[in-house]
């Protein structure tokens, strides 16, 4: 028998088809012997999740206009700590905030934007458990 994974990143199986999850996400499995086939979907998730942090990808706490920045989800879960910034909903305080928008992978984008600054909190959650983490970020000229 050979089995085989589509996301290794995921999750991986052995030779006797043991699977283990690697990170939060989706997978298919896929055991074949001779000219008979068959797959599985599953889906890792992360058990045990006690906090989450959220910081840059570069300690900045501030961008202008017109620039984006890259958010990182650290989730910690049975003592350790775990990236899960592509598996939180991402999403800012206040909801709605002119000229800047964040992706489902933590990038924050703005666009050319007013004179004045605007202050927010940049909020990762994890939809499983509702355990979130925030960070304060501003938008300056």
């Amino acid at each position: 028998m050979f089995w085989s994974t589509d996301t290794p990143t995921v999750a991986l199986v052995d030779p006797g088809g043991l699977v283990r999850g690697i990170a939060p996400g989706t997978a298919v499995i896929t055991g074949s012997q001779k000219t008979t086939s068959g797959s599985a979907n599953i889906t890792v998730t992360l058990g045990g999740i006690t906090s989450i942090q959220v910081s840059t990808t570069d300690g900045l706490s501030s961008v202008a206009y017109g620039s984006s920045e890259q958010f990182v989800a650290t989730a910690t879960a049975n003592g350790e700590q775990i990236n899960v910034t592509n598996s939180v909903t991402w999403s800012t305080n206040p909801r709605s905030i002119p000229n800047v928008s964040i992706s489902n992978t933590g990038l924050l984008t703005t666009t050319s934007g007013p004179a004045g600054n605007d202050q927010f909190v940049v909020v990762a959650l994890d939809p499983t458990t509702g355990i979130f983490g925030q960070i304060n970020f501003l938008v300056h000229p």
